[in-house]
């Protein structure tokens, strides 16, 4: 039980870190022989860079501090087995990280003077669960020393609580600094990103070639795609092959009919078999190694069962193995290479770039300089349609989604032509993205409104700022250790903890994998 509350809180709060070193007293040891050289493995650099130093002792009493974050808080108790769940090097790498990411806020902390008080603790402490059990401890209250005890047990102390407690509010007041230097101007550019909208009519065309252009490239391209077929002959190799002769049983048949049913192939005429014992003959059946691994180790002659699989239950006999081979560079090898070259050569090929045109003047015969009616829109779609095109009609969509568009899927290719487009030039070029050609419409087109901005600034910003608050440390952090360089070297915490593998890994001892830096 307690083992599982410990993976629990450590998912849960990932943030309770040693400041490593900010307790170790300063030596004449220089960094580069701390480096892995250390004759003490406690004192192995784990996280160096810039101001920011831990070392495996640091990682340990991190580890030790993390048991305060799972007491049983109806029994009490703080856990004493050993940390198994640290073997995973998910957690090592979790654990280390956030170390890492509290080193910097407690740096950044100490240059901006942000402070905590006791009255900070105490407001704190009595809203977590579960450290507030030590709230007497920081009041001074703990009167029969039983929580005194507690820690004193297990090698921990009232600063340990503490320490937990100054890692989360250093956290929450730098958070809170941060969001307030946010500026207008950036909170503008993030505002017109928001409104830069589109509402568009696709067609879409394969990208494939026209016959008569890879019979042409076959012969452009003869040097070329023999060049290819001796660069690439292993993506040319042929599968392995059984073909066999199958029985299947009806669903009142069992698996013994068929045991039966195997034996008798083996010497007997199978559509004999297949007309005495009932089943069904099926002649000249390729199977596959994952559906019938056993026919594929098997000679020819030999015979077995299935009992399960895509086909349900059948006895087999091998008729044929073929052993897996190059094709050789014939003419419709030659045809597959040439359509490749054809396209990477020369992009849209000329046939779908003359259908690309069809597309244009069909999404054209609306007039520009204005949103179009639904009833225009319907007709461009339809119009698309009986012309053989894929078409879409997509609503109004961010073209800051990454390059997804509603209907369509990934397009990063359209989105960023799209954002070029008007209402008095709606139409786009034709567009190659991902092996698809694409022509596509303005419905409508929105647009940032500086006034717009200004009037709703203040409610922007505090949906912007609650929707992104955990983000401005962790983006503080990221570039705090990218600009100082900070290395991780997690090798001396695997030798200090061990290593489990995931195979062996038990649920309590194994925390799921925690995504980046928490502060939460």
């Amino acid at each position: 039980m307690r083992a599982s509350l410990v993976t629990f809180f450590i998912l849960l709060f990932a943030l309770t870190n040693l400041v490593a070193g900010c307790d170790r007293d300063d030596d004449d040891t220089s960094l580069d022989d701390r480096i892995r050289t250390s004759e003490d493995a406690g004192d192995a650099l784990v996280v160096y860079g810039g101001e920011i130093e831990i070392t495996v002792d640091d990682v340990a009493r991190t580890v030790d501090r993390l048991r305060l974050l799972a007491v049983d808080v109806d029994e009490g108790g703080i856990p004493d087995e050993s940390p198994e769940w640290m073997k995973a090097p998910q957690a090592q790498i979790s654990v280390v990280q956030n170390m890492a990411h509290f080193q910097v806020v407690r740096r950044e902390a100490g240059e901006r003077d942000i402070t905590i008080t006791p009255a900070d603790e105490v407001e704190f402490i009595a809203e977590h669960e579960p450290l507030k059990r030590y709230l007497p401890l920081l009041q001074g209250e703990d009167d029969d020393g039983i929580l005194q005890d507690e820690l004193d047990a297990v090698g921990l102390d009232v600063d340990d609580v503490r320490h937990l407690v100054h890692d989360m509010l250093l956290t929450k007041k730098l958070r809170e600094i941060l969001a307030d230097e946010f500026s207008e101007d950036k909170l503008w550019a993030i505002y017109q990103q928001s409104r830069d909208e589109a509402d568009l009519v696709l067609a879409r065309i394969r990208n494939t070639p026209a016959s008569a252009e890879i019979d042409r490239a076959v012969d452009q391209y003869d040097e070329e795609i023999r060049a290819h077929y001796r660069e690439n002959r292993s993506r040319f190799r042929t599968r392995p092959r059984v073909k066999t002769t199958i029985l299947k049983a009806s669903s009142s048949q069992d698996i013994e009919v068929l045991e039966e049913a195997s034996q008798r192939l083996a010497d007997g005429d199978p559509e004999q078999v297949s007309e005495e014992m009932d089943l069904e003959l099926e002649s000249d059946v390729d199977v596959s190694p994952n559906e019938n691994p056993e026919a594929h180790r098997a000679e020819v002659g030999d015979t077995g069962v299935v009992a399960e699989g895509p086909r349900g239950p059948y006895a087999w006999l091998v008729d044929e193995k073929i052993e897996a081979s190059t094709r050789s560079l014939d003419r419709p090898l030659r045809r597959q290479i040439a359509s490749q070259i054809l396209r990477e050569e020369e992009g849209i090929t000329p046939s779908n770039r003359l259908r690309a045109q069809e597309a244009a003047e069909i999404l054209s015969q609306v007039d520009s300089g204005r949103p179009l009616e639904d009833d225009e829109v319907e007709a461009l779609v339809t119009a698309l349609e009986d012309a053989d095109f894929d078409a879409f009609h997509t609503d109004v969509f961010s073209l800051h989604a990454r390059g997804v568009i509603p209907e369509v899927g990934l397009a990063r290719e359209v989105t960023a032509a799209v954002r070029e487009l008007d209402l008095d030039d709606p139409v786009t070029e034709p567009i190659l993205d991902r092996n698809n050609v694409y022509v596509a419409r303005l419905v409508e087109r929105g647009h940032a409104s500086r006034d717009e901005f200004e009037a709703e600034l203040d409610e922007f910003r505090e949906q912007f700022l609650e929707r992104n608050k955990d983000r401005f440390v962790e983006q503080f952090v990221r570039e705090y250790q990218n600009e100082q360089g900070v290395n991780f070297d997690l090798e001396p915490v695997a030798e200090h903890f061990g290593v489990i593998d995931k195979k062996d890994a038990q649920p309590s001892s194994q925390p799921p994998p925690m995504d980046g830096i928490s502060d939460k």
